[in-house]
């Protein structure tokens, strides 16, 4: 499609996640708990600490969108991966995690690790990815207000 003009691709800090060959501990949940809330508070510091470094807007087509985008609190990464002469319009996509209901996720693992789950390892293995989606989601949240 040649109206698509740039598209620009944000990566989170946690990247993707892959089953682990063991579930998690408490303690280790505990832990990811206590950083989703770092996370949220560094989020946050990093929205209201941010000030522009140019006066460009994202949404004006004859800005730097890779200067803005790079600028940004939380962004790991900007890829252009298609570029227009004369761009007519903007996409940002931005990479993200999602919430996976529990049976499929258990039938995903199962087949990734090759076994079946205890209860008490699928539970705290659940519990794990909510918790990692819910840090990436705080990055992306910050992202938005601050963009």
């Amino acid at each position: 499609m040649r109206h698509i003009i740039i598209a620009s691709a944000l990566t989170a800090t946690l990247g993707c996640s892959r089953p682990p060959d063991i579930a998690p501990t408490v303690e280790q949940l505990k832990s990811l708990k206590a950083s989703i809330i770092e996370q949220r508070i560094a989020a946050a510091d990093g929205v209201d600490s941010y000030r522009p470094k140019a006066p460009d807007k994202i949404e004006d087509i004859t800005s730097p969108a890779v200067d803005i985008l790079r600028s940004l609190p939380g962004v790991v990464a900007v890829e252009i991966p298609l570029a227009a002469k004369k761009p007519a319009q903007r996409i940002i996509h931005i990479l993200d995690w999602h919430y996976v209901r529990a049976v499929p996720l258990e039938i995903d693992i199962k087949q990734q690790t090759g076994r079946d789950l205890t209860k008490d390892e699928f539970d705290r293995l659940y519990e794990q990815h909510l918790g990692e989606v819910e840090a990436v989601q705080a990055e992306q949240a910050a992202l938005f207000y601050a963009a």
